[in-house]
């Protein structure tokens, strides 16, 4: 919006300037009386030549009432440019935050207290990004999807498909969420969005239950939209029991990896390097690889330290697990030393299993992932000499 001060520089017709008018409602209303003053282009033009107001023009523009009250806006000295302001924000300036906010339509003083729970450390990231995208509006339900002409909810059959009907108002989603451990009311309080209900339940459970009823809930928004999307692509209505198995199957195993997690921090000492790598260590090396579907990426990083040059080297070779492809990528370095002709050598992995199995000289055991999960142990480095 424009602060008036001479009026000069202010498109009348095109540049918002009556502050409790919203830019369409503006808009409309100019394109309304434009027509009948095609010589009118500035506010300069409905101005007095002390700066004030002409109010008998503004009325005869905009009528009695209405013109009136456009004279008594207040305006800058006339001797200040004229200023543009960012109405919705209390000291007018200007940000790109603020505009997404006005944008989505969002309250600029927004309460982050709910984020700040879904996003926390202690629930898993893909229940965190399920509860985000229920309560920020971002999965393509019907209701927001213009070219679906049948609204209507494929688990029930009965009202609009709406992210609240689903999760919550649905005879589907209430059945499921009567027969957990958090046996809530679906339309128990918190209005007519995902957001304003959830907060209304972190506000009232206890604190030492709030990470297990924000992982149910992402189990069980999870759970619901598959069903649904089930029904949706292949047809046929989901098994209501095994959508609850599934569901609570995941919550019991988020919920072990949790205490595990508990266990692990209660016990965790920092890890200690033993051995300091000598000045004499002629290349040093950095490993790591990455995992999926029987395919392993490597990369190695080598730093000449007599030549003080570095080089990154990257290859893709099967392998059959995490931990196959993580001792690939320290071998893998450990060749390229030696065909350097190197005396000594130093690698640094992340990888800690490997590195005790290596420093003990035994095989690794390849356990299964569900017990390796907590074994995010950084910092450990291995020192090995290449005999001539």
């Amino acid at each position: 919006m424009t602060l008036v001060g001479s009026g000069i520089s202010v498109d009348i017709w095109h540049q918002p300037w009556i502050p409790w008018l919203e830019f369409e409602e503006f808009r409309c209303l100019m394109d309304r009386v434009r027509s009948s003053f095609p010589n009118v282009k500035s506010i300069a033009d409905v101005s007095l030549d002390n700066g004030s107001w002409n109010i008998e023009l503004l009325k005869e523009m905009f009528g009695q009432g209405l013109g009136e009250r456009l004279g008594r806006i207040p305006r800058l000295p006339t001797e200040q440019h004229d200023q543009i302001v960012w109405k919705k924000a209390t000291d007018g300036q200007f940000s790109v935050k603020r505009a997404f906010e006005a944008s989505q339509d969002c309250d600029l003083v927004e309460d982050n207290s709910v984020w700040k729970k879904v996003w926390s450390s202690k629930i898993h990231h893909r229940h965190s990004v399920m509860l985000w995208r229920a309560s920020s509006g971002s999965l393509p339900t019907k209701d927001r999807l213009s070219f679906v002409m049948d609204k209507t909810c494929l688990l029930c059959g009965g009202e609009e498909e709406t992210a609240v009907h689903i999760f919550w108002e649905c005879p589907f989603a209430r059945a499921l969420w009567f027969s957990s451990q958090f046996a809530i009311f679906g339309g128990a309080g918190g209005g007519d969005s995902i957001r304003g209900r959830l907060q209304w339940l972190i506000e009232r459970i206890p604190a030492d239950l709030l990470a297990h009823l924000l992982s149910f809930l992402g189990c069980l928004f999870d759970g619901i939209w598959k069903a649904r999307n089930t029904s949706l692509f292949k047809g046929g209505v989901p098994n209501l029991m095994q959508v609850r198995e599934g569901i609570m199957r995941r919550f019991m195993e988020s919920v072990d990896i949790m205490e595990r997690d508990v266990d692990v921090a209660a016990s965790f000492r920092p890890a200690v390097c033993e051995e300091k790598i000598s000045n004499s260590v002629e290349f040093f090396a950095i490993s790591d690889a990455a995992w999926k579907d029987n395919r392993a990426g490597l990369a190695v990083g080598m730093l000449d330290r007599c030549n003080n040059t570095s080089e990154w080297y990257t290859r893709q070779v099967p392998a059959s697990s995490a931990a196959e492809a993580e001792l690939l990528a320290i071998k893998w370095a450990m060749q390229m030393a030696a065909q350097r002709g190197t005396n000594s050598f130093a690698a640094a992995s992340d990888a800690k299993v490997l590195i005790d199995a290596l420093k003990k000289r035994c095989h690794v055991r390849l356990w299964p992932a569900i017990a390796c999960s907590s074994l995010y142990w950084r910092g450990l480095h291995i020192v090995v000499r290449l005999k001539s």
